[in-house]
């Protein structure tokens, strides 16, 4: 081990490790065996470098940083926009960060992860082990990122959002202070607002999630479906392509809204809207403000419920049936269209 001293500086070198001669230390500077350092690195005080781990030039680390073994560190293709990291921050064994990232302060980032090119990952944030972080994806402060994640590519996680484990968010996404849990899986383009998604919930693409909902587990929301504000979907719903939800619906479990394979005919789900569990909607329904539908009911395709109107446990609507606003069906009746 061999010990190199410049002035106030001392800086702890393992065997065999290259450090080329342009690289700056701050006090009290571990280097491992078998670990290079590149020319024009700005290594702040107190960091340690671990043993098999490589550092790119022209890098910045900040104090107080460790740097777990057989970590890989590049500094990019880009001349002005180099790799900078924070203080204090743990980047975990068998990491790979690949050039012209931005890691913020008191930032924990498990081992086995992968950190793409142009990512920036702010303060305060923990990313979980086997986790990738895909091209200029911004994980703003305060997030909370779980192990076995995939986040692609230009995706923005903004702060205070949680992801569990084994979440895959797909490219150009953004949650603001979501929570995500287990299991998620999330297409391109989509928007979560600060709402939750529980376990296991699948969202395909362009699908928005708007503030205070909650898609209970096992759900699928299909392409380009919408909910609004303080919405509740239940367990094991599915909502095909194209449905839009309004303001403060209540959707009970295992209910099926839309078609799957029609997807030129929108439902449309009014505000304040009550659907039980088991309900089938076709496609093309249209369901106005405070309409209760209670369990089992089944709707057919381009159905038009009007505002206010209950329709009763195991009721049939009939295709192209129209229920005029305020109407109340009793339970298993059946209406057809004139």
């Amino acid at each position: 081990m061999g010990m190199n001293e410049q002035g106030n500086t001392s800086v702890c070198v393992g065997q065999d490790a290259s450090i080329h001669e342009t690289a700056a230390f701050g006090a009290y500077v571990f280097v491992g065996i078998l670990t290079e350092i590149g020319a024009g690195c700005d290594i702040g005080p107190r960091v340690i470098v671990s043993h098999h781990s490589h550092v790119g030039k022209g890098i910045k680390i900040g104090p107080d940083v460790i740097i777990r073994h057989k970590t890989f560190i590049t500094s990019g293709s880009s001349e002005t926009k180099k790799t900078e990291i924070g203080s204090p921050v743990i980047i975990g064994h068998e990491t790979n960060i690949y050039g012209s990232n931005f890691i913020g302060d008191n930032v924990i980032i498990h081992g086995h992860c992968t950190i793409q090119i142009g990512a920036r990952i702010e303060g305060f944030n923990l990313i979980g082990g086997c986790t990738f972080i895909g091209h200029n994806v911004i994980v703003e402060r305060g997030c909370n990122i779980g192990f076995y994640c995939h986040v692609h590519e230009k995706s923005k996680i903004r702060s205070g959002s949680q992801i569990g484990d084994f979440v895959f968010v797909g490219e150009f996404c953004e949650t603001e202070g979501a929570k995500l849990r287990d299991s998620v899986t999330m297409g391109k383009n989509c928007q979560i607002g600060q709402s939750t998604l529980e376990k296991s919930v699948k969202c395909k693409d362009r699908v928005v999630v708007s503030d205070h909902s909650t898609i209970m587990p096992e759900t699928k929301i299909y392409s380009d479906c919408e909910i609004g504000n303080h919405t509740t979907v239940g367990k094991e719903s599915r909502l095909y392509s194209i449905t839009l939800v309004g303001d403060h619906v209540t959707i009970g479990e295992k209910a099926e809204i839309g078609s799957i394979t029609m997807h030129d005919q929108t439902v449309i789900i009014g505000d304040h809207v009550t659907i039980g569990c088991g309900v089938t909607i076709g496609c093309g329904v249209t369901i106005g403000y405070g309409v209760t539908i209670h369990d089992g009911v089944t709707i057919e395709d381009g159905a038009e419920i009007g505002a206010g109107a209950e329709i009763g446990i195991g009721a049939k609507i009939k295709k192209g049936a129209v229920v005029e606003a305020g109407a109340v069906i009793a339970a298993g009746a059946t209406v057809s269209a004139h």
